[in-house]
């Protein structure tokens, strides 16, 4: 890889649930880019059952996001604003 990381840009060895906390602080700014199977540095550490991997991932992603507002997307009032709640904030 030639980028670094960056605030945009973060890189994990393999996929762990703390790697929920970068998809948020994503969700939650400017976005970013998760970056699973290199290291700090950007060199390939390798990944193993790839395609469960692809399957997972996005499985712990749902399923984090509506426990939080036990499954029901609305609005909220934040900051004299109204403003959707879909869950991708914890």
């Amino acid at each position: 890889m030639t980028n670094k990381e960056s605030q945009s840009v973060e890189y994990k060895q393999t996929w762990r649930n703390d790697c929920l906390k970068v998809i948020s602080a994503f969700a939650n700014s400017n976005g970013g880019v998760l970056i699973v199977g290199l290291d700090d540095t950007g060199k390939p550490y390798g990944l193993r059952n790839t395609k469960k991997l692809l399957e997972d991932i996005p499985n712990t992603i749902r399923n984090k996001r509506y426990k939080q507002n036990n499954g029901n997307p609305g609005f909220d009032e934040f900051g004299g604003k109204r403003n959707f709640k879909d869950g991708w904030y914890w």
